[in-house]
């Protein structure tokens, strides 16, 4: 029979151990010694190891072993709003997989919707925690700078228009300016097209989607002055001129001009 002693810091005690003693028992039976551990309560760092001197030896290598993974492991709490959390981890998971792989030793566990937490926490190797948590803060730049969201106003009658046949108009604009497009169902009265995508490019999307308003309004209530007592109507960044007793188009105008800038003044000929 031999045995040997070994100085471990008590931090790291039930690590040794492991769930329901799971690694110490292991350890145990492979190397068929004994190890005693101390309680807490004895504050001390003296682990024993009894058995034949082979597997005494290869037990005290093996411990060793674990307490210096376990002195170079490192947690780092990543703050992360929790409504970035779906986007991060991917449609079943395939995003977050991707990371797991490429930093295979580090833990990265993601609290459960529930707790409202916005705290993703690594565990691992120091270097790699380090690197995993530059790899994910770059990516949840990436999603906040793509997360630029803004509303357009388009009347509801002309949805189809910006869609197009086949959803050929609303596709290019998507392809073209990289942002993602939604438009309201068709039973909704909201005339909202929300455009979501980094900021310049929702900005020229909302452009493009505008530009193609002002050419249907242009060409259903027209631009050109006529003689006579008309009312000039200013919108969308045209003069329309209407006739006087055209009250009904003005009335109409008035109302599908909701969240609209509209101005009417009225000339003399």
């Amino acid at each position: 029979m031999d045995y040997t002693e070994v100085i471990v810091d008590q931090r790291f005690h039930r690590h040794l151990i492991g769930k329901n003693g799971a690694n110490i028992n292991r350890i145990k039976e492979q190397y068929k010694v004994s190890v005693r551990i101390p309680q807490d309560s004895e504050r001390s760092g003296l682990v024993r190891i009894e058995g034949e001197p082979q597997g005494v030896q290869l037990a005290r290598r093996e411990l060793l072993e674990m307490v210096q993974r376990m002195e170079n492991e490192r947690t780092k709490d990543l703050l992360v709003e929790q409504k970035l959390h779906r986007s991060i981890i991917g449609q079943k998971g395939e995003k977050i997989k991707e990371v797991r792989d490429k930093f295979p030793e580090v833990i990265i566990n993601f609290p459960d919707p529930s707790q409202k937490s916005d705290v993703v926490q690594l565990r691992g190797p120091k270097n790699e925690v380090e690197k995993c948590g530059k790899f994910l803060q770059k990516i949840i730049a990436d999603l906040i700078e793509n997360s630029f969201s803004l509303s357009v106003p388009i009347f509801k009658q002309f949805h189809k228009n910006i869609i197009g046949k086949g959803g050929a108009n609303i596709k290019k604009i998507r392809e073209e300016t990289n942002t993602k497009i939604d438009l309201p169902t068709e039973n909704s009265n909201s005339e909202m097209i929300v455009i979501t995508g980094k900021k310049s490019n929702c900005e020229a999307s909302r452009e493009r989607i505008l530009s193609i308003q002002r050419e249907l309004v242009r060409g259903r209530y027209g631009q050109r002055q006529p003689p006579g007592r008309w009312s000039q109507i200013h919108f969308l960044s045209f003069v329309f001129y209407l006739p006087p007793k055209k009250q009904t188009i003005l009335r109409h105008l008035g109302v599908i001009c909701r969240g609209h800038t509209v101005m009417e003044n009225r000339e003399k000929s």
